[in-house]
Formats: structure tokens, C-alpha cells, sequence
């Protein structure tokens, strides 16, 4: 029988390149160097990231929290176990649902545990508690996470690996066919580089996207959404920083509510438009920071009274943002995906990954686990075949259905969250049923 070196990978003597160091990007370059000893004594093929920001926590950016979940198709907590990670993401977590491992120093160990996800009414009083069940083998069912530390904590592994490199303020703007067959790159500083395998990991925005499938774009998904940063103290329903939920108030607005650290929480107010907003983000004029207050007070004020009017007055006006949820349905990799004319030789050359390919809106609330399973199903697939054309296959195989599945069920959360009348009751009941069914009972 030969040898594993006499057997060689046909990613042997490749390299790799990465459009965007977010999280599938990293997540991608952490889950191959994890599982290339299991085929290869040899060094796994070199990386290169292209990162726009210029760190791993811009300035202005990343002020908001995250949910890693287990409950299916989620599985962002048993793919941080199997890249090793887990335990590092939970000493920098908000907290950890279920198994808490990051209590904070006013926290006693009774509280364990007691976090999930809350349904709340109009009023604030809680309807109902989310807990999902800790999967065997696991610590935790879930954590939060600020997006800020789950990115540093990717970037500081991704920095402790041979052979890859991140290149920081520096974004791929360009894509071709190279004369010897692979890829060719243009960057935001003019730089022209090659490399065998080209992964498109640049967000729901994707530079990528627009070149090869320019009529692959984001669709509006009915809400536009204001949101800022107050204290948990005085503010949040349950004054915890291990609850996070939704405020429906049956009036059609809606009301999100997370920590962002153990002092600190987000308030995102949203509401049905027939067409989107303009988005608005830091740093923005006092004038326009002011008309967004106002925007939330008018809209949120008549759905929730003095709690949310507080919050409101509460905000650093720094932390505003509009956004509109936005998604898009994923794609294979198969056929001529790749529609760009006199680009179809990329074709099976450039693959998609995390938002990239399947954007999913924070109604979602699994965006994160979504990025963290194609990094490390991408890497999987590539070790476990024998060409990559297998290996696509493979991971179109894990990751379509599934981005279907997560985008139909923010489409339903949005239908419950700004329900009014009898669909309200109706949607509520449904929720119910969904957690009597598959979700741990909490309060």
C-alpha cells in the first residue's frame, strides 16, 4: 500500500487565496491547517487573506453581539470544538448558555445556566424562555459573543499559522483568468497576484458576487431597523447579561434586545416599509444621529412606552445605525454559476463561502454559525477528496440546504416579530409548539 507522501493531495504545491478575513474566511484557514495532519506529514498548501479593514476591530464597526448555537441547522458550537476553539471563545464570551463558563464578577453560580433566549410582550413582561439542549459532548448549548472578540480571537489563531498570512487595508477589487490556467487577483493597492483556488468570503456585499454573478444580488426582506448601545442597568427587562430576546408588540413594530458585554446591550427597533431606507451608519452629523432618535421615538414610542423612550435617551448617539434586512437564497457550484461574460473559465476556480454565497439577515440569528460550518465543511471537503470538483460537490452538499433552511426561518421570524391581530396569537401559538417540540423548557 503507499504511503501517505506517495499518495499526494492534489492540493499539493497549490495556493490559496482568501477575499475577506471575516469569519468564514479565517475559519476556512484554521479548519484546513486542523485537519491536514490527518492526510499529509507535509506542510498544507499556503494562504493569503485580503482584508479591506485595516484590523481585526475597526473603528466604528463590530459594536453589536452574536449568537453561537448547537440546535440544528446551527451547529456553530460543535464546529468551534472541532477547530479547538471552543474553550477560548467562551473566556471571551458574554456568556455561555447553558454550562455558563464566563459568569461575570456580580454573578453567583446559581445564575449557571439560567440564560436563553426571551419572548417578551409589549410590556416587558417575559412570555416565554428559549433554552436549547447542550448537545453531547459539549460544555454549552450556545453562547454570545461580541463580534468584535470572535473575530480577534479567529484573527490570533489565523496569525499563529504557518504559511498564512493576512494582509490587512488591502481588499481583492479584480478577478481573471491567468495565462497558466489559475487565478488572477487585483487588489485595492494594485497589486496583481496568482494562486490556484480563489475563496470568496467577502460578506453579504461581496465584491466577487457582483463581478462573476452580477445578477446575484440581495433582495429586501420587509423590515428596516434602527439600532443602539445603552447600559444593561435601568434598561434591559431582566437587567442580565445572559438574556436576549425579542419585545413584540403586537402593533407591528418590533423590538430586539442583546448584550453587548457584561455592561453594556443593544436596543434594535424594527418595523415593515414597502420600500428600504436609506442606511445610515457611524460616524454620521449630530443632525442626522438626532433625526434616527427621533425616527426610533416616533416609531417605538406608541409600541412600548417610557421603557423604550428611555433606552432611546439613554443611547450614545455614536452606536446609531439604519440598516435594512436584506438576504439572498445560496447558490451551487455547478453548471455555469459563474454568469459574468468571458469570465466562465473561473468556473469551479472561484467558490463561495458564508455570506458570500447565502446572506442571511439578523433576523436569522445565525449568520456567525452559518460562516463558522462552511469554513470548516469547505476544509473538510477539500481533505476528504481526491480532485476539488469532488470537494465542491461535497460541500454544496452540506451548505445549500441548510442556508435555505436558515433563510426561511428568518422570513418566519419576521412574520412573528411584526405580527398584529389575530396573527399575532396565531404565530405565538406556533412558537409554542416549535419549543415545546425541540428546545429545552426555561421560564
Amino acid at each position: 500500500m503507499a504511503s501517505r507522501e506517495q499518495e499526494q493531495h492534489f492540493l499539493a504545491n497549490k495556493t490559496i487565496t482568501v477575499s475577506g478575513a471575516g469569519i468564514s474566511g479565517l475559519a476556512f484557514a484554521i479548519s484546513l491547517h486542523k485537519l491536514w495532519s490527518s492526510i499529509s506529514t507535509s506542510p498544507p498548501p499556503p494562504i493569503t487573506l485580503y482584508e479591506r479593514d485595516h484590523s481585526a476591530v475597526p473603528k466604528n464597526r463590530e459594536g453589536y453581539s452574536l449568537s453561537l448555537r448547537s440546535d440544528r441547522p446551527s451547529a456553530g458550537i460543535q464546529t468551534l470544538q472541532k477547530m479547538g476553539l471552543l474553550d477560548r471563545m467562551l473566556e471571551v464570551s458574554i456568556t455561555g448558555l447553558e454550562g455558563d463558563a464566563t459568569l461575570g464578577e456580580n454573578d453567583t453560580q446559581e445564575r449557571k445556566g439560567e440564560g436563553g433566549f426571551v419572548v417578551w410582550d409589549k410590556e416587558f413582561r417575559k412570555i416565554m424562555k428559549v433554552q436549547s439542549k447542550t448537545p453531547k459532548g459539549c460544555p454549552v448549548a450556545g453562547m454570545r459573543i461580541a463580534r468584535k472578540d470572535l473575530r480577534r480571537t479567529l484573527v490570533e489563531s489565523v496569525e499563529g499559522l504557518p504559511d498564512v498570512e493576512i494582509r490587512w487595508g488591502e481588499a481583492v477589487t479584480g478577478v481573471s483568468s491567468a495565462p497558466d490556467g489559475g487565478v488572477e487577483i487585483e487588489t485595492s493597492k494594485g497589486r496583481v497576484e496568482t494562486c490556484d483556488i480563489l475563496l470568496a468570503c467577502d460578506g453579504s456585499s461581496s465584491k466577487l458576487r457582483g463581478i462573476l454573478r452580477p445578477n446575484d444580488t440581495l433582495k429586501f426582506a420587509g423590515p428596516t431597523c434602527v439600532f443602539g448601545t445603552t447600559s444593561i442597568a435601568g434598561h434591559h427587562p431582566s437587567g442580565r447579561d445572559d438574556e436576549f430576546g425579542s419585545a413584540i408588540s403586537g402593533a407591528g413594530p418590533a423590538l430586539f434586545i442583546a448584550p453587548v458585554d457584561h455592561e453594556s446591550m443593544i436596543w434594535c427597533l424594527s418595523w415593515q416599509v414597502d420600500e428600504p431606507l436609506v442606511p445610515k451608519k457611524p460616524p454620521m452629523s449630530p443632525e442626522d444621529s438626532q433625526a434616527l432618535l427621533d425616527e426610533a421615538r416616533k416609531i417605538g414610542g406608541p409600541a412600548y412606552g417610557e421603557q423604550l423612550l428611555k433606552m432611546i435617551d439613554d443611547t450614545d448617539p455614536k452606536t446609531l445605525t439604519r440598516f435594512n434586512a436584506m438576504d439572498k437564497q445560496p447558490f451551487t457550484h455547478s453548471g455555469a454559476y459563474i454568469t459574468a461574460p468571458n469570465l466562465s473559465s473561473l468556473q469551479g476556480k472561484v467558490i463561495f463561502l458564508g455570506d458570500a454565497n447565502h446572506a442571511v439577515s439578523p433576523f436569522a440569528g445565525n449568520g456567525a454559525n452559518l460562516a463558522l460550518m462552511d469554513g470548516w465543511d469547505f476544509a473538510e471537503s477539500l481533505v476528504q477528496s481526491e480532485s476539488l470538483e469532488e470537494a465542491v460537490g461535497r460541500y454544496d452538499k452540506l451548505t445549500v440546504g441548510r442556508a435555505k433552511r436558515v433563510i426561511a426561518m428568518s422570513h418566519f421570524s419576521i412574520r412573528v416579530m411584526h405580527a398584529t391581530g389575530w396573527w399575532l396569537w396565531f404565530w405565538m401559538g406556533v412558537l409554542r409548539v416549535i419549543r415545546f417540540l425541540f428546545f429545552k423548557k426555561g421560564d
